[in-house]
């Protein structure tokens, strides 16, 4: 089981610490803490898990992994108005007085995609109400594991569109063998998307 070493003060052990860490250097179970202030991360951003083997990873390859995330956009912004695909459609039918229908919109954030959800209920071809869910995250690129937090995900409707307010931070994680994952950036998101009646409703 992982634990944090013990404060020593003696400035001399913490310099022979950090020159035994090298680029090559292999993180174990043994020297994480030591890399971790050796690289400037904060420990409690850490998360021990052991059930997944991420595979070895050197000193250098969390620090290279660190500067790419550091390179993205701290912040992004998007508003939009959505279009509806072919599958939100099917089924639809505006005979009957009351029906609901799910409407997504995506965030692409670096290598990673955000999508937010909300449920829009409608009479015959005006919106009536909608609700809004939590997003999801998902990415091809399996070094990294994205995770959603502070999410704050809002509706408002009129009889001619929902809009779906959304705020957040995607958290960038990369694992370690088979002790964790550690925090290693993080990037806002916020945004605006619009779910016009006529592009939804109006089509039957």
């Amino acid at each position: 089981m992982l634990s944090f070493p013990s404060h020593v003060n003696a400035s001399e052990n913490n310099s022979k610490k950090k020159a035994a860490i090298s680029y090559e250097t292999v993180i174990t179970e043994q020297n994480i803490y030591e890399v971790f202030e050796y690289l400037g991360l904060d420990t409690n951003s850490f998360i021990a898990d052991n059930s997944v083997n991420f595979g070895e990873l050197t000193v250098g390859e969390l620090e290279s992994a660190i500067l790419s995330i550091n390179s993205e956009p701290k912040n992004i912004v998007k508003s939009e108005i959505v279009l509806p695909k072919i599958k939100e459609l099917s089924g639809i039918s505006l005979m009957s007085a009351t029906n609901s229908m799910t409407l997504d919109s995506s965030l692409t954030v670096g290598s990673a995609t955000i999508t937010f959800h909300a449920v829009g209920s409608y009479i015959t071809t005006t919106w009536t109400g909608a609700t809004a869910g939590n997003a999801d995250v998902d990415s091809d690129m399996l070094i990294y594991v994205f995770k959603l937090s502070n999410q704050v995900n809002r509706t408002s409707c009129t009889s001619s569109v929902i809009t779906l307010s959304y705020s957040g931070n995607l958290d960038t994680y990369l694992g370690i063998a088979d002790l964790g994952l550690v925090k290693i950036g993080t990037q806002t998101y916020s945004g605006t998307s619009y779910f016009y009646a006529r592009n939804y409703l109006y089509n039957f």
